[in-house]
């Protein structure tokens, strides 16, 4: 039954029918008002029971009962029964009499006591029918730095508000003319801070960083690989204890509890800030940008003592071969059985199309499309042909000097950059002396198994094959004809160190011609290589083979700290 306040004088339900409103008549007695079920009056009675019973649920609602005239009072309802406003469509409507308080009685109903007790207990995590489910570690570390991005967020809109109020103190007029309340410039200025360090200060004030306590081992949903793109991010979360501390340790109050068995002082955590020293070393001529950072120098440099160089260098002296006819597919090669340059490979293509084009296996040489083939840039057979893909790094090593990582996971048979220089004469290298930077175009030799060389799959057509023959075989028996210096001029691989288990390898390819000795010196990922692990491959030395200018065996220790080390690189 839905009850009508006395003193309303329009309900504004709706009927279940049409929804249109209903008026009631102000005054009028409770039997008289009718029922919208049935015209029907109730007998004397059932009216005295139900005016009992509602007597007792107006009670129990602090309901000021009509005087004895009958007339409604105008006193203030009490607010229980003020929120008893209809909200449905009734099935009955009655004008009810007015109870007076009991000053004894709580002014808050039971019910609505238990909901509240309830509401309290839900809010404070007691009521275990209805508290949610305990959140997930990631989960937390997810919305710790929700929480520390929407208070930098915040402070960063202060900041920006404050740089515009230097800008209009600037404007200002000084002197006389100069407006009362105005905020001189330096006092404006001395209030700049900045909005990282403000909102983990407030997290520290509030009790939201994630972790506070410190600890010995890893922290709940931090895996390896996690990016933090702040110091107070890490405080944020507990990673770290401080915004500019690099190490972060625990000191002889640990020792005690679970830590009496530590020796401290002990390092928890080490944030190496980066150096970076120079922020493109290709100055911009590489579709990515390659920074440099150094740890190691103080104070840190950056590369010196060469050009960046994106493409081969070839002086005068030396003449390219001829672009090849290449194949007449259309757009796109698809069809190994009707590709001129796929039959070159062995009646199939060297790569896949997955990752912007995967190579299988290393082989003696890979014959791409070229210049005169009819398919485009993004043909599956021009793999390497594409410039850098990742994001490279070069950095600064103790022992090896400078070195290369990748801030992406490179998958195995990824081309990852072509080895560049300047193309050189053998007998013109053999003059430079001290310089690490030379690489032997030793395609042939290799093909051959030379000089303890590995041999490699060999799929070469007949038209490469003849050009072989006609190669001085005695030449080729000792030394490469070519070779590329990349001591003053070259690209991010002069950079990449050798190791004995290297996670790259190289492949010679051809493409704008098929001359193997002036081949492309590719490399390419020979495993999955995960972010920020060095690149490396081998430099292929046999032991004593290097001599100096007097004649003598050079010999360099390695240290590239592979279990299988040789301990020498020549």
């Amino acid at each position: 039954m839905v009850v009508q306040s006395p003193h309303s004088v329009e309900s504004s339900v709706p009927t279940a029918k049409n929804g249109s409103k209903r008026q009631l008549g102000k005054g009028l007695p409770a039997k008289d008002i009718v029922s919208p079920v049935g015209q029907r009056r109730a007998s004397a009675r059932l009216q005295a029971a139900k005016e009992r019973a509602e007597k007792k649920l107006l009670t129990k609602r602090k309901v000021e009962p009509p005087d004895e005239d009958g007339k409604s009072s105008r006193k203030k309802v009490n607010v229980d029964a003020e929120n008893l406003k209809l909200k449905q469509a009734p099935t009955e409507v009655q004008q009810l009499p007015q109870v007076s308080p009991d000053p004894t009685e709580p002014k808050i109903s039971h019910k609505v006591a238990k909901m509240v007790e309830r509401a309290a207990k839900i809010s404070a995590g007691l009521d275990a029918t209805n508290a949610p489910s305990e959140k997930s570690a990631h989960i937390k570390v997810k919305e710790t730095t929700r929480l520390f991005n929407k208070h930098y967020l915040h402070f960063v809109q202060e900041e920006e508000k404050r740089c515009a109020a230097v800008k209009v103190d600037k404007k200002a007029p000084k002197g006389k003319n100069a407006k009362k309340g105005v905020v001189p410039e330096a006092d404006v200025k001395a209030k700049a801070k900045r909005p990282d360090l403000k909102a983990i200060s407030k997290m520290m004030e509030k009790n939201e960083v994630l972790y506070p306590e410190k600890r010995i081992g890893s922290l709940p949903g931090i895996d390896v690989g996690h990016r933090f793109y702040s110091r107070a991010e890490m405080v944020a979360v507990g990673f770290h204890s401080h915004w500019l501390n690099g190490i972060d340790y625990m000191g002889q109050s640990y020792k005690k509890g679970e830590y009496e068995h530590y020796i401290f002082p002990l390092a928890v955590a080490i944030v190496l800030s980066g150096m970076l020293v120079c922020e493109d070393i290709s100055g911009g001529q590489e579709d990515i940008p390659i920074p440099a950072t150094n740890l190691v120098d103080d104070p840190p440099i950056a590369p010196t003592g060469y050009t960046y160089f994106k493409s081969m260098k070839v002086p005068r002296n030396i003449k390219l071969p001829d672009n090849a006819t290449g194949c007449n597919c259309n757009g796109l090669c698809w069809d190994p059985k009707t590709c001129a340059c796929a039959r070159l490979n062995g009646s199939d293509f060297p790569y896949v199309q997955r990752d912007g084009g995967r190579l299988i296996e290393a082989k003696h040489v890979v014959f791409e499309c070229g210049p005169k083939c009819g398919c485009g840039p993004s043909c599956v057979n021009r793999a390497s042909q594409r410039g850098l893909k990742y994001r490279l790094e070069v950095f600064r090593t103790p022992k090896k000097g400078w070195a290369v990582r990748s801030w992406d996971f490179i998958p195995a048979g990824a081309p990852v950059c072509e080895y560049i220089g300047v193309l050189m004469k053998t007998e013109e290298l053999d003059s430079v002396s001290d310089n690490n930077y030379i690489f032997d175009i030793d395609c042939l030799q290799t093909m051959r198994g030379l000089g303890g060389r590995e041999m490699r799959q060999q799929d070469a057509s007949l038209p490469m094959i003849q050009n072989m023959e006609k190669i001085d075989e005695q030449r080729s028996e000792s030394v490469p004809e070519f070779g590329i210096d990349a001591g003053s001029f070259g690209n991010v691989a002069r950079f990449i160190n050798h190791s004995c288990e290297p996670n790259l390898f190289i492949q010679c390819v051809l493409s704008a011609h098929q001359d193997i000795k002036l081949a492309r010196v590719m490399l390419f990922a020979a495993d999955n290589i995960p972010p920020l692990q060095e690149l490396t491959y081998d430099y292929g030395y046999a032991l004593d083979s290097v001599y100096g200018p007097d004649g003598k065996v050079k010999r360099m220790a390695c240290y590239c700290g592979a279990e299988d080390c040789r301990k020498r690189l020549f």
